[in-house]
């Protein structure tokens, strides 16, 4: 008797490692993000995401990337029908992308250095018009003059991954 057993790939995704120091930044600056209680440097995921292509390519080419799970709390696991997605773990995930692409930071410097005060920055409600690829937010802040705002929003509107949409003067203060 003679059993032959054939496989066949019919198919397959990469893997990809974070690069370390990405995965450093991202753990120090995911570690100061307020709901976010335990940082895990690196562990075997023992699955491939789109992204994992994507990771593959820039590494590929001589950049750097890294991967960010946020971790939630579901009763069962990923690609069920019971799966239920964590609005506060989405919340949490778009803080940490934030603040690794240093964005809260690099407004609140321009900001200061244009000698303005940002009283607000938090994230706003997303519309239906609203890019899917880009966090809505609202920013209020204090000058000496719509002129002096106007310049503010200029300059931020400049800043890489920011796009200014749409601006309120409040007038009423500076009678």
């Amino acid at each position: 008797m003679c059993i032959t057993k054939l496989l066949q790939c019919v198919s397959e995704s990469p893997r990809a490692d974070s690069d370390p120091t990405h995965r450093a930044l991202v753990g120090d600056v995911a570690s100061g993000v307020e709901g976010i209680d335990r940082v895990v440097p690196s562990t075997e995921f023992g699955a491939s995401e789109d992204a994992t292509f994507l990771m593959e390519r820039v590494q590929r080419e001589g950049g750097l990337a890294t991967y960010l799970i946020v971790g939630t709390d579901h009763p069962t696991s990923h690609h069920t029908p019971t799966f239920d997605v964590d609005e506060d773990a989405l919340e949490r995930y778009a803080e940490a992308r934030l603040a690794v692409a240093g964005w809260p930071t690099s407004v609140g410097e321009i900001v200061e250095t244009e000698g303005a005060e940002l009283d607000v920055l938090e994230r706003a409600r997303r519309t239906a018009t609203d890019d899917p690829n880009r966090v809505p937010v609202t920013v209020d802040l204090e000058g000496s003059g719509p002129d002096h705002l106007a310049a503010v929003l200029e300059t931020l509107d400049g800043l890489e991954g920011v796009s200014v949409r749409e601006c309120l003067l409040d007038t009423s203060s500076l009678d």
